[in-house]
């Protein structure tokens, strides 16, 4: 099960100056001390990664504890553990690796920082980024409350379960009101539905006239939807863009969220069902659908759609059972 990740492992936190673990599965030292760190843990064990707040990442990600690897005992250089872009940065850093062989990335909303977390490692930041330190049992129980996600990994299989994971231990964490059974049929792929969820749009950036055409001086591209993580369905979507675009010249950005506009998330899956679908209904009257959950609006019908989508899904769930 792969809720039982944590179990009977060793855990250690380190920071690092960025993650993508798509590209880079090491966990390097500058010396030899990988060999005490294998000494001390189990076969394989936890490495969890916080951001330090000194790196180039986003500014929400710095100081943010936002994910774990699982790391064998495989030792090697850096370079066999990580992509060839990174070969000629720093060289000289972290030569001393161990492979990290899957990778789990924490939802950015659930994001925890590192240092209320755990004030110590403001006190010896240094030492911490550089050598990791252990995580005591309270320490893990913590972690083992907030939602997951498995990622790829650099030499890792192409294939894994993307499924979120919401642990057994953040039942008691993550509060769910209560609904109506889900009618529907409708559900957000990879996630639970006994989950808070966010209405969310994405709006297209860059050469929308590839599918908008000349209308693209007047209308916006935008995707609709609902989710317990906008920011992981975004990274989805931008996955999912064909690998041919010119880097940068077109790509997703999440323009709306519950969250983003300061408010909780919905209680239950079928309030924010509701609020998407009149999103739905007044964009289609007053846009165009281009299919799925996508439509082409103005900016000024689109926030109208906004405001009628929260509004529809504040209201009290017992109306919901007729429309879907």
């Amino acid at each position: 099960m792969i809720d039982d990740i944590w179990h009977g492992r060793t855990a250690y936190i380190k920071g690092f100056w960025g993650w993508s673990p798509e590209t880079w599965a090491s966990i390097g030292f500058r010396d030899n001390y990988r060999d005490t760190l294998i000494s001390k843990t189990t076969n394989p064990f936890i490495m969890v990664i916080y951001i330090t707040i000194h790196s180039g990442e986003k500014e929400e990600m710095l100081g943010k504890i936002v994910g774990f690897y699982l790391v064998s005992h495989e030792k090697g250089h850096r370079d066999e553990f990580t992509a060839p872009e990174h070969y000629q940065r720093h060289p000289e850093k972290w030569p001393h690796a161990i492979r990290a062989i899957r990778a789990f990335s924490f939802l950015p909303e659930y994001y925890l920082d590192v240092y209320d977390f755990d004030p110590a490692i403001k006190r010896a930041a240094v030492p911490t980024a550089e050598r990791g330190r252990e995580l005591s049992d309270e320490q893990v129980k913590l972690l083992k409350t907030i939602p997951y996600i498995e990622v790829p990994i650099f030499g890792g299989n192409s294939v894994i379960d993307r499924t979120i994971h919401v642990p057994p231990a953040a039942k008691t964490k993550i509060k769910v009101r209560g609904g109506p059974i889900n009618r529907s049929g409708y559900v957000v792929d990879g996630e639970p539905i006994d989950t808070p969820k966010e209405l969310y749009s994405l709006i297209l950036k860059g050469e929308t006239s590839v599918f908008l055409g000349d209308a693209a001086s007047q209308f916006q591209l935008y995707k609709i939807g609902l989710s317990m993580s906008p920011q992981t369905r975004l990274s989805a979507f931008q996955e999912a863009l064909p690998r041919t675009l010119p880097e940068g010249r077109i790509g997703w950005s999440l323009h709306r969220s519950t969250r983003r506009d300061g408010h909780e998330p919905y209680p239950n899956f079928d309030a924010a069902l509701v609020g998407e679908e009149a999103m739905k209904d007044y964009l289609g009257a007053h846009g165009t659908w281009l299919g799925g959950e996508f439509y082409a609006a103005t900016k000024e019908n689109f926030e109208k759609a906004w405001e009628i989508g929260r509004a529809t899904a504040l209201q009290p769930v017992e109306r919901i059972g007729g429309k879907k």
